[in-house]
């Protein structure tokens, strides 16, 4: 009963997470998410902070910065920076406008084409909860990264990566089609605009790694495919031969994991077959012993 209340209390504390962004009455501050002290020790106080929830209000929030002539720095939900990167004013001790994405995550603007095997995805939901969403449609990413506590725009910007040797590899970035972003613009326009960029245009692959230099992403569209199930062989083997048997694997398997146990001179490893969707229940694990 007491390992029952620990894990229920352990998950409402997640879903509990204090904001990155906290403002009071005498202003604005970024937290790293540990919500300790940034390496030299100074907080990052920031001029004024905006939560849009659509792209307008992202379209206003970058036009007052810009007409104010401050600098911008767009954060997520659970940022994931130690370093003061994330600070528009480059550590200095005020200035600058933080844009959160933190209530950009609409579910209804997660939208699935299947004609087009593509998703659009607003940037400030969170990877595991896309991929939730993209599972009731019966498709998923072709590529993701092992924690899902990231949204896709941060994901996509900082060029967040797998490993794989199979399709276009282990980015989740190779499989975006376009994106929308809203960026700087002349007074006459307004102070910002939105452009759009996709694949075979000459700003698409300097958009898609930027660091959130060129622009707020306000909508990511990527290639899906269809859902399928997993079973996975575990196995261990001598690690003699691991770089030339860790190649093979790579090469053979389009989804892999390796352990290596140097002190014991073994590696382990976890070898997955994909099967269509109906053919496997929803977890199948499948022993050397009980392997076909």
């Amino acid at each position: 009963m007491k390992f029952v209340l620990l894990a229920l209390l352990f998950s409402l504390n997640l879903h509990l997470v204090r904001s990155l962004v906290e403002c009071d009455a005498s202003g604005c501050e970024l937290k790293n998410y540990l919500r300790g002290p940034w390496p030299d020790r100074r907080p990052c106080k920031i001029t004024k902070a905006f939560f849009p929830t659509n792209e307008a209000e992202l379209l206003d929030a970058v036009a007052y910065a810009v007409k104010s002539k401050q600098k911008i720095k767009v954060v997520s939900r659970e940022a994931h920076t130690m370093t003061k990167f994330a600070c528009p004013n480059s550590g200095s001790d005020t200035g600058g406008v933080v844009i959160s994405t933190a209530s950009f995550n609409s579910n209804s603007s997660v939208v699935v084409d299947k004609s087009s095997m593509t998703v659009s995805t607003p940037p400030g939901i969170m990877l595991g909860e896309l991929i939730d969403l993209l599972a009731m449609q019966g498709v998923t990413l072709h590529q993701t990264i092992a924690w899902d506590g990231v949204s896709p725009a941060g994901m996509v910007s900082a060029g967040a990566h797998g490993s794989s040797l199979w399709g276009r590899g282990g980015g989740t970035y190779e499989y975006l089609v376009s994106m929308r972003i809203v960026v700087p613009a002349s007074k006459n326009e307004g102070f910002a605009k939105v452009v759009t960029v996709a694949e075979g245009s000459d700003l698409f692959h300097d958009a898609r790694i930027s660091l959130g230099v060129l622009g707020a992403v306000s909508q990511l569209t990527f290639s899906v495919q269809p859902m399928t199930k997993r079973s996975v062989t575990l196995s261990v083997a001598d690690d003699a031969s691991l770089e030339e048997d860790f190649l093979t694997l790579a090469r053979e398997r389009e989804f892999a994991e390796v352990s290596w146990y140097s002190s014991q001179k073994k590696f382990g490893k976890k070898c997955t077959i994909q099967h269509a969707h109906s053919l496997l229940p929803p977890w199948r694990l499948v022993t050397p012993s009980s392997a076909p």
